[in-house]
């Protein structure tokens, strides 16, 4: 009696465990697991959906929301980053576009750049083919002009931009008073000291 009592003991537990749900899966571990079984030919009929809930412990349904739902944000994530870049260089008014650059220049946030470039970056203008030819050849600097090299030593703990335009100032007064601009501004139509002083200390920051 005893051993058939253990036998039937061992058979209930033996049941118990096959028709135990799998223990749940993630996605990559369920993927390795159904394309091992796919390799070895024991999949038995069974697609990805079957196998995923019988051996992987996952609801198909609830697996297939989840998926969905995953699908959905990164679609409005990346919609909402679309719909961010098109406001930004949507087209905007002479006269608003007007008070945003002068914000931005009160704020020393131009980076050197001018009216013409300032609007077509951040007010979705667009430029003639004159203006465009000025904008993309800014005007050399008068012979005799001298412009710094580096960042001075004063505005080292400066933002770059700051300590560019600062850099840029103290050559500029320097030429000034030694009669060396020879007609060119400050800030000009088509590049004027600081434009093109910026941009020479540009490049030297990025090298």
């Amino acid at each position: 009696m005893r051993v058939l009592y253990l036998a039937a003991t061992a058979a209930t537990i033996m049941f118990s465990l096959g028709t135990a749900p799998a223990s749940a899966l993630t996605m990559k571990e369920c993927s390795t697991k159904y394309q091992a079984a796919k390799e070895a030919d024991t999949l038995n009929g069974m697609n990805w959906t079957a196998f995923r809930k019988a051996e992987c412990g996952v609801d198909a349904a609830e697996a297939d929301a989840t998926a969905t739902d995953t699908g959905a944000t990164l679609a409005d994530t990346s919609n909402a980053a679309a719909a961010a870049t098109k406001a930004k260089t949507a087209f905007v008014s002479f006269k608003e576009c007007g008070a945003r650059y002068q914000e931005a220049k009160r704020n020393n946030e131009l980076d050197g750049r001018g009216w013409d470039e300032y609007r077509t970056a951040e007010c979705g203008h667009s430029l003639d083919k004159k203006e465009a030819k000025a904008v993309s050849n800014p005007a050399e600097a008068p012979s005799g002009v001298t412009f710094p090299t580096e960042i001075a030593a004063d505005f080292k703990d400066e933002t770059p931009s700051k300590a560019r335009m600062h850099s840029c100032l103290k050559q500029y007064h320097a030429n000034k008073e030694a009669g060396t601009l020879n007609g060119l501004r400050w800030i000009q139509k088509g590049g004027g000291y600081y434009s093109i002083c910026s941009k020479r200390l540009k490049g030297d920051q990025a090298a």
